[in-house]
């Protein structure tokens, strides 16, 4: 049996999950209520991965703006950048763009989003994608406008992420709230 789970942030990109890749009972004689739990595993996985690597971005984007804006070349800053964030998977998949850019002698672009050996192949975010494909268009033109323009994007990151959290904290609060109210309108409908 499989499952196509559709990724919130990147839905052009199809997930299709079976019973093997998950953990627990393999085989066909799982029963229904088997499957959902393991299904609604995989896709909250996938949203926690997008994210993780989201909130892993701005900072990486800060570094890299930083040394590009200092005049190094985009392969030195990804260098840098990887050793800086390591033990994160931003940091992974860039030392792989350092790593493509340096050993397969490709394009800044192939080396990021090449469908074969592209660091951000395995990497679903829609704001990621774009952002990166901005540095990609940006680099080639000025090394310092670029950089300068890569910290005002990791700026506009961290300040996003700070309205998301204020709006996911108000939505739990809405949320408090209205479980509350028929507690309080019921004594008053009574009367």
């Amino acid at each position: 049996m499989i499952f196509i789970i559709r990724s919130i942030s990147y839905p052009q990109k199809l997930w299709w999950v079976g019973i093997a890749n998950f953990p627990g009972r393999v085989g066909s004689n799982c029963d229904d209520h088997d499957i959902l739990p393991r299904c609604i595993y995989a896709y909250k996985k996938i949203r926690d991965d997008i994210k993780q690597i989201e909130n892993e971005f701005a900072d990486a984007m800060f570094i890299l703006g930083r040394r590009i804006s200092e005049g190094r070349s985009a392969e030195e800053a990804f260098i840098h950048t990887s050793e800086t964030m390591k033990g994160s998977k931003i940091g992974e998949a860039f030392a792989d763009i350092a790593k493509n850019l340096s050993s397969m002698r490709t394009t800044l672009h192939g080396a990021i989003f090449n469908e074969e050996y592209g660091a951000f192949k395995d990497i679903y975010s829609d704001r990621v994608h774009t952002i990166m494909k901005l540095l990609t268009r940006s680099v080639h033109r000025s090394h310092e406008a670029a950089g300068m323009a890569i910290i005002k994007i990791a700026d506009h990151l961290k300040e996003l992420q700070d309205v998301e959290k204020i709006s996911e904290g108000r939505y739990m609060m809405l949320l408090l709230l209205w479980g509350q109210l028929p507690s309080f309108l019921l004594p008053l409908l009574q009367v």
